[in-house]
């Protein structure tokens, strides 16, 4: 919705993991594939940050997602009163 209305799906702190499937249509195939040939350039073995901004799709996220958000695992290092 934001990219139809002209908008950019980034904001402060760049693209982020999640965002990284729509880079090809939120910059177009053209500077999508300056990105993928700046990438293939200093990184040829792919080692650094493998599928987190280039040729990534919705289905690689999906084991990167929650059900299930809680506060417990913070509860130990709250302070008490």
């Amino acid at each position: 919705m934001v990219m139809g209305m002209g908008g950019s799906t980034t904001g402060e702190h760049g693209d982020g993991r999640l965002r990284a499937p729509y880079l090809r249509q939120l910059y177009g195939e053209e500077v999508y594939e300056l990105f993928q040939a700046v990438k293939k350039i200093f990184d040829p073995y792919n080692t650094l940050n493998p599928g987190v901004k280039i040729n990534v799709v919705l289905d690689d996220l999906k084991p990167l997602l929650r059900s299930e958000y809680s506060m417990k695992h913070l509860y130990d290092h709250m302070p008490r009163t």
